[in-house]
């Protein structure tokens, strides 16, 4: 399974912003090779099962799920 993340690197490329916020933030966990820019158009931040979960740099039409961030507005520890 391959995810979305909100990360993409459009406007510059190798400087990656979440979509949403416009933040700039570093990407450390690239998988062997990436990011690799396959084809020239892949500007946008995917995770991926097959890569043990590390960062990947994929095609911005691709179909995947994804992932949100949600903030917690208190947590509750049971145990």
């Amino acid at each position: 399974m391959q995810f979305w993340t909100d990360g993409t690197d459009k406007d510059t490329e190798g400087t990656w912003i979440l979509g949403t916020t416009g933040e700039y933030f570093e990407v450390t966990d690239w998988q062997t090779g990436e990011p690799n820019q396959m084809a020239g158009e892949e500007d946008c931040l995917t995770f991926f099962r097959n890569y043990d979960y590390r960062w990947n740099d994929e095609h911005c039409d691709r179909r995947y799920g994804y992932v949100c961030e949600k903030e917690m507005t208190s947590v509750i520890v049971v145990g």
